[in-house]
């Protein structure tokens, strides 16, 4: 993905991201969103903000290239140690094309169509999908995706799935692999911001353990062997070994106490109705609540252009939940419960 990065000074994207910000879809124009009824109507509600998205596409995968865009046109204005960043966020994005790539490489038969799983990239050359599904022999696969996908460690991590054919330990493993490279590039960010990129990435590291261990101990019920191997490394709060002897508890509510705080009040809380999606609703919301509070800090413009990726990420699924729940009839507060920084 070739950029020309012009560094034009943070006074001046904090006031480009901050007139995004007032045009994007949060506060009173989500809420206009959240109401309307049919898909027709949200879609022209949707133009009337200024959201342009190609006409008789599909609507969520529009979504992702419109979120892959912004990044892209960020990162063109930021310096280098920002730039660093903003492509490691943008990376994790674009990987999800390669776990596609591996869904339909190592199980054809549960596998949609391959083109209509792929995203676009802009100003990227597309995946050679069909040529890397009918390559026979593992390393010449091997050698072709990592061509596609540069990343110290996925053909090991390849070469694993194709003996043990576990693909949620191979996304993991590949998660893994993007959340050290954001851990690395928010090491190499200004002083002044470096604290709290750290704490953003480390937090979602957090949430997304989390959330693998309260699945496991309500529907999974993974041995301890099968569980370690799951958990992402570079927590902000809990280690690995934490997780693994959370993950010993018999019930999601024995567990939740044993995490620390802010996650264990938070979670205490949310799963008074005993249903799981409220606790990772409450752990998202945390996020974005954090990252929200970062694009608000006037006194650093820094702040604003690491908070940028969180709050783009989130307006791009709180879109995808309004389509989703007016497709499927729901009742305009049911579709207001599900977004994300916005109770």
């Amino acid at each position: 993905m070739p950029s020309c990065n012009i560094n034009t000074g943070f006074e001046f994207i904090f006031s480009k991201l901050h007139c995004w910000w007032g045009k994007s879809a949060s506060g009173e124009r989500l809420r206009a969103l959240t109401a309307c009824v049919t898909e027709e109507n949200f879609l022209r509600t949707l133009s009337g903000c200024g959201f342009e998205l190609p006409q008789n596409a599909d609507f969520e995968k529009s979504l992702m290239v419109r979120q892959i865009s912004m990044l892209q046109d960020f990162i063109a204005l930021a310096d280098s140690a920002f730039s660093r960043f903003l492509r490691a966020m943008l990376i994790s994005i674009t990987e999800e094309n390669l776990k596609v790539i591996l869904h339909c490489r190592f199980f054809p038969e549960r596998a949609t169509p391959v083109a209509e799983m792929l995203i676009p990239i802009p100003g990227a050359e597309p995946l050679p999908a069909d040529r890397l599904l009918q390559v026979p022999e593992l390393e010449e696969f091997i050698a072709l995706l990592c061509a596609e996908f540069p990343s110290p460690g996925l053909a090991g991590i390849i070469r694993q799935l194709a003996e043990d054919h576990n693909i949620m330990a191979a996304e993991c493993a590949i998660d893994a692999l993007d959340f050290q490279r954001q851990l690395d590039s928010a090491g190499a960010l200004p002083l002044a911001v470096r604290r709290q990129a750290r704490q953003m990435v480390g937090w979602e590291i957090d949430i997304t353990n989390i959330i693998m261990l309260l699945r496991n101990l309500n529907m999974y019920h993974f041995p301890t062997e099968s569980l370690t191997a799951l958990w992402l490394a570079g927590g902000y709060q809990i280690r690995p070994e934490q997780l693994t002897a959370l993950g010993q508890s018999r019930r999601v509510e024995d567990a939740i106490p044993g995490l620390p705080a802010p996650y264990s009040a938070l979670l205490q809380m949310a799963y008074q109705g005993q249903e799981l999606y409220l606790c990772e609703h409450a752990l998202w919301n945390f996020l974005s609540g954090k990252g929200r509070a970062l694009f608000r800090d006037f006194n650093n413009p820094q702040l604003s252009l690491l908070a940028f990726p969180y709050l783009l990420r989130f307006e791009t699924i709180n879109l995808a939940r309004i389509y989703e729940g007016i497709r499927f009839g729901l009742p305009v507060k049911s579709i207001q419960s599900m977004m994300i920084g916005e109770s």
